[in-house]
């Protein structure tokens, strides 16, 4: 039902530019997926499941360097010594359910009506995912104030 020519990288890159530029106040650009991820290093992943016409789950990922700074700029706040761990949690997760949200505006006319759960944030040092026989996977990158990467990943049932 769905594809990438429907929902594709452009797509991804779209909906997380639109949120970070308005909330977090951050230039977003593209940037090719050509190697390996924060592979030993501490990042946050941020996750949104949903169900509807086609069901799966988005995830964005990022240094929790950079989730730390777009904490700051989406709390407005001037120095890190403010900012909790909870609010880099709930930041990243706000910020993953605002770009489902302009994602499932944005498919509406193609896969009508999803229903979208409550974000999860989790933190670590390796990031891996697994797909299950029938899921398909669109992954994307952008670069977010010109220092940080972002990686999101739709994964779904076609």
């Amino acid at each position: 039902m769905i594809c990438e020519d429907v929902c594709g990288t452009t797509v991804l890159q779209s909906a997380v530019s639109e949120v970070f530029e308005t909330m977090v106040f951050m230039e977003v650009e593209p940037k090719e997926v050509s190697e390996p991820f924060l592979a030993g290093d501490p990042w946050v992943m941020s996750s949104v499941a949903f169900r509807g016409n086609f069901d799966g789950v988005l995830t964005l990922v990022c240094s929790r360097d950079c989730a730390r700074t777009v904490a700051m700029n989406m709390l407005a706040l001037d120095d890190l010594n403010e900012l909790d761990e909870s609010d880099v949690a709930d930041t990243l997760g706000e910020i993953t359910n605002m770009t489902m949200g302009t994602l499932k505006s944005n498919l509406y006319d193609v896969v009508g009506e999803l229903a979208v759960s409550v974000p999860m944030v989790v933190s670590g040092t390796n990031v891996t995912s697994q797909l299950g026989e029938a899921d398909r996977k669109i992954c994307a990158r952008v670069r977010i104030g010109r220092e940080f990467d972002l990686d999101m990943t739709l994964i779904y049932k076609d």
